[in-house]
């Protein structure tokens, strides 16, 4: 982990962001090549349970999530080749006994194999769209003017790798599996705290917090 302060943003950012280190002391760098929220909400799940102890429920809830994908159109073979990858990494991680070396498992064997950090990718895709598809008339509402379905939208926005997410998918991702989710947005906006969003189920066990640097994700840690 690494300071979350960065010298390459305006003063107000930065006023911001020092602030945001006092409760924040630790933050997790994600990848920033347009799939860095989805990455970082199935990696700051999978993080949370391996340290709570309760992968098994997290497993149970990506079955769950897995058939939702297929009942709502997303490929069959896809979608189980997808859910049996992050099964098998998450459940191996957990086979330690230090919740540290679990969380380092699973970190060092997604970045040492691109195939299983765009399996993690392409799997949280689908689940946001299984989710907004599942409940499109709770998110028709919000669609972009140049969209006219729940179908299409995710079709070009969900779908497709390297696309960033937006309020609506965050929502809709958050939702799907029943965490919590607490993101800090650094921008220019007047003030020197950085406003923090709270998406998902309020009751949890499982919360993952998020940094927004516009167009960017990572992962933050709240001082234990």
């Amino acid at each position: 982990m690494d300071s979350v302060l960065d010298d390459n943003y305006g003063r107000n950012q930065q006023t911001k962001i020092v602030r945001l280190c006092q409760t924040y002391p630790n933050f997790r760098k994600i990848r920033p090549d347009g799939n860095c929220f989805y990455r970082a909400a199935l990696f700051g799940t999978a993080e949370a349970t391996l340290r709570l102890g309760i992968t098994k429920d997290l497993l149970l809830k990506l079955k769950e999530v897995a058939e939702t994908c297929k009942s709502q159109g997303y490929d069959s073979f896809a979608v189980d080749e997808f859910h049996e990858l992050v099964n098998d990494e998450i459940s191996s991680s957990a086979s330690h006994d230090a919740a540290d070396v679990c969380v380092a498992t699973l970190e060092n064997s997604i970045a040492a194999d691109p195939s299983i950090d765009g399996y993690f990718v392409a799997f949280a895709r689908c689940a946001c769209g299984a989710a907004l598809k599942q409940w499109k008339d709770d998110y028709a509402s919000f669609l972009p003017p140049d969209y006219t379905s729940i179908d299409s939208f995710c079709r070009n926005e969900v779908d497709p790798m390297y696309k960033d997410a937006d309020q609506m998918q965050i929502v809709a991702l958050a939702r799907i599996l029943g965490i919590r989710l607490r993101i800090a947005y650094v921008d220019q906006s007047d003030g020197d705290e950085a406003n923090i969003i709270e998406f998902g189920e309020s009751s949890s066990p499982i919360t993952v917090h998020m940094v927004y640097k516009p167009g960017h994700f990572d992962l933050i840690y709240p001082e234990k």
